[in-house]
């Protein structure tokens, strides 16, 4: 008999996974989630896309820095790629958008304005870093859930940095059924998710702030929600980051307007 016959078997179910995608490959060859360009799961082309920064101002007292952060504009193939991953679950994804996310997050100054905020007995603050939530039904049908990825990487990100952070997925939906995209309008999106979010304040437990973490930005509803029902849990909420925001009404008419 093997001596590790877990290991042994695990190591050949490895190895036919590995032929398997090989094979997928040879005879199915993938193309850029953005542009459909052979042989990259995210094209230089595409990937560029992701860092033209977007920032979208809130009110401070919603969220503290009075502004979220979006990696790049939801359009053309920016959408394109975002759609591939969040509802056609190309995975293949996942460490490229967590790369994406990680570098708008070193690019925003965030991460210095974490070690001026104080938390209990004047030590740094510990951070919660929370992905926004989906509906069950959504949750069902992609069979995961998707924003912890990016919070994952906002994490590690902050890690790195020496900021203590965890992940932390405190918060839920309830009771709403329609999809945050079919919902149109601030004042739409923002009645379809108030009172509908639920706070596992157990989680949170020992964190004295927080970063939202989403895919993307629309209104700025469901951040700003968030923000609020975070806030009532005791947890403020600093900033939040996101995949790329919907062009903005100031974008369309060049003026400027607030979330």
């Amino acid at each position: 008999m093997h001596p590790h016959p877990r290991p042994y078997a695990a190591s050949i179910m490895d190895a036919m996974i590995g032929l398997g995608r090989e094979m997928r490959d040879l005879l199915l060859p993938r193309g850029c989630a953005g542009c459909d360009l052979p042989d990259a799961v995210l094209c230089d082309s595409c990937t560029g896309l992701f860092g033209h920064d977007v920032i979208r101002p809130v009110s401070a007292t919603v969220i503290a820095s009075g502004r979220v952060h979006a990696c790049g504009t939801y359009r053309g193939e920016v959408r394109h790629a975002i759609l591939m991953w969040k509802d056609h679950d190309d995975q293949e994804l996942d460490a490229e958008f967590g790369h994406l996310i990680a570098g708008c997050l070193r690019r925003s100054g965030e991460i210095g304005m974490l070690f001026t905020h104080r938390g209990h007995r004047g030590h740094a603050a510990s951070v919660a870093v929370v992905p926004a939530p989906s509906t069950p039904s959504s949750m069902r049908r992609r069979g995961r859930f998707h924003t912890i990825t990016l919070a994952n990487a906002i994490t590690e990100e902050l890690q790195r940095q020496g900021v203590r952070a965890r992940c932390v997925p405190a918060l839920s939906i309830t009771g709403t059924q329609a999809k945050s995209v079919q919902t149109g309008g601030a004042k739409a999106r923002s009645d379809r998710l108030r009172n509908h979010i639920h706070v596992n304040r157990d989680l949170l437990h020992g964190c004295h702030t927080s970063i939202l973490v989403d895919d993307i930005i629309t209104t700025g509803s469901t951040m700003r929600q968030c923000a609020q029902a975070l806030h009532g849990a005791g947890v403020p909420v600093r900033t939040g980051f996101a995949l790329a925001a919907v062009p903005a009404p100031s974008e369309r008419d060049q003026s400027s307007s607030m979330l």
